[in-house]
């Protein structure tokens, strides 16, 4: 089989298909993070790594068989300070009344989310996913290099470690202790604009709002849904599944995306997508859209995999993990933020050393312990694994292991991969594809084009004879993806002759290929493409558009 994956991360495509025994010829990635390359290529040093989806040239790959991949998802998540408590950013509604650098709580008059290219920012022990260019409120460090300046606005790309601070809600000095910058990836970003101070308290520093990236002014420059940097990237994948005419597709994106994004794709695709939760087939909660054609594609059944069937040792206390996300690379710390991070943000997964009662008494009478309070409980909390991350999305242990990255890359790797479990299952389809003979199997078209069950009438075809079939209409010459091939029947592996709709159309209205050889006298296809070519001279009004 030879497989076109986009955005392909950690090769988690290819596991699937390792796992259902078919035999990859080629498997072409295009995938620019370069821990996630070198997981991938440690694992199958024989994929041909491409790069950048943008400077590709799909054409190339007309010869292929499967194109899979999930272009960055739709996630959400810091957390804002507000008059009734802390609430995710994502939530905040216009006349809610959140906190200020002033101390004081000022009305929001307007809130707004859009697609941007984001970064990694540690300050102190908290991680923000941030624009380059949204300000905080942070102390340069003086010309003599002694201390630090005056608190001003500094844009997080400029923030470097040693020299700057960054100030709190209490005006405390934070160090900044990394700032990946170079390291973006898309993701949602949201903003909201404050009346008066126009600044509030985001994981507990001093933000303003209203940056040149902010959508929250309504009216002005706000993104539709089928625009921006997410779309771009999602029509990439389209336009390779356009330019390659691959038969199969399987594409991924997060279940928590709004309803115009969704039916947008699904206008694209021609149909709604799978949505399947993670749980059915690990230990790990993690909604997911698949749109795909693969036959026989289905919602898993539950096979009943808990949390504590996967960590390594200690307890845990749900049955089921919260979702793994890149993110989670950034939850380590003291006790007091591990407890304040799961148990009041529900923002990672910790696992218990001890019995989590009495720690869990104490984070309620006070979050902010220190470590030596915590243990005084008999009980302490830790982050998951590299080898429990793997094993939530199904990988094989040690399957980012011995690829020189480090501990965080190989957790964001993960995070950003695929549930391997899930993948396999609906790859299912393909082994009748690659056995020796097999039927045509229903195709869903694109819109615009009326799909014909005549598809299930083509018969028995070699893979040879797939790869070999004409890609344009034997009647016009219109260039044909074999989504929109109609009929492609033969009495004779010499005899292959697609027709495009409106060819055959203009015959019958969706009649079958042998009732058109009946009205027309003939026994094969090319005579009976020999007819509509004789018919379609006299008739000077068909036109094939």
């Amino acid at each position: 089989m030879r497989v076109l994956s986009l955005f392909d991360g950690i090769a988690c495509g290819h596991e699937a298909l390792r796992r259902l025994g078919i035999d990859v010829e080629r498997y072409v990635a295009y995938e620019i993070e370069n821990s996630a390359i070198k997981i991938a290529k440690k694992n199958f040093p024989d994929i041909e790594e491409r790069g950048d989806v943008f400077k590709a040239d799909f054409t190339e790959f007309k010869d292929f068989d499967l194109l899979i991949g999930g272009s960055p998802c739709f996630t959400k998540g810091h957390v804002i300070t507000t008059f009734t408590g802390l609430t995710n950013i994502e939530d905040i509604k216009v006349g809610d009344y959140v906190k200020t650098h002033n101390g004081r709580y000022r009305r929001v008059i307007a809130t707004g989310a859009k697609l941007a290219y984001v970064h990694e920012l540690v300050v102190g022990n908290v991680h923000f996913l941030v624009t380059a260019n949204h300000p905080f409120y942070a102390k340069p460090t003086t010309s003599d290099g002694v201390g630090y300046g005056d608190p001003i606005w500094i844009e997080a790309g400029d923030l470097r470690c040693n020299d700057h601070v960054v100030i709190d809600e209490n005006f405390k000095e934070h160090p900044v202790q990394s700032n990946e910058v170079a390291k973006s990836w898309v993701d949602v970003v949201y903003n909201i604009e404050v009346e008066e101070d126009h600044t509030y308290i985001c994981n507990g520093f001093i933000v303003h709002n209203c940056t040149n990236w902010s959508i929250a002014k309504a009216g002005h420059g706000r993104e539709t849904t089928n625009s921006g940097i997410g779309w771009e990237l999602f029509s990439q994948y389209v336009r390779a599944w356009k330019e390659s005419g691959v038969p199969y597709y399987l594409y991924e994106n997060n279940a928590s995306m709004s309803k115009e994004i969704r039916e947008a794709i699904s206008d694209t695709f021609g149909h709604a997508p799978l949505e399947i939760n993670s749980d059915l087939v690990s230990a790990q909660t993690r909604k997911r859209l698949y749109w795909t054609n693969i036959p026989k594609a289905c919602v898993p059944l539950d096979r009943g995999i808990k949390l504590s069937d996967i960590i390594e040792h200690g307890v845990v206390d749900r049955e089921k993990s919260l979702c793994l996300a890149r993110r989670y690379a950034g939850f380590q710390g003291t006790q007091s933020y591990l407890c304040r991070r799961y148990m009041g943000k529900s923002m990672g997964q910790g696992v218990f050393e001890g019995d989590p009662k009495a720690l869990k008494a104490l984070y309620k009478s006070n979050d902010r312990f220190t470590d030596d309070e915590g243990a005084a409980t008999g009980c302490t909390i830790r982050p998951m694994t590299v080898t429990e991350c793997e094993r939530l999305q199904t990988l094989p242990d040690g399957y980012t292991d011995g690829a020189g990255c480090s501990r965080s890359q190989r957790i964001e790797a993960i995070g950003n991969g695929w549930t391997v479990n899930v993948i396999t299952h609906l790859m299912q389809g393909m082994l009748e594809r690659e056995s020796s003979k097999v039927k045509f199997p229903d195709i869903k078209p694109e819109p615009g084009f009326v799909f014909s069950q005549r598809m299930a009438n083509i018969g028995c075809l070699t893979d040879e004879d797939f790869r070999n079939l004409p890609r344009t209409c034997s009647v016009c010459g219109k260039n044909l993806n074999f989504e929109h091939v109609i009929s492609a029947v033969a009495d004779a592996k010499e005899d292959l002759h697609p027709i495009c709709m409106d060819c055959e159309m203009y015959l019958k209205d969706r009649v079958k290929l042998c009732d058109m050889r009946s009205m027309a006298g003939v026994a094969t296809d090319k005579e009976l493409v020999d007819w509509i070519l004789k018919v379609s001279m006299k008739e000077k009004d068909h036109v094939c558009l």
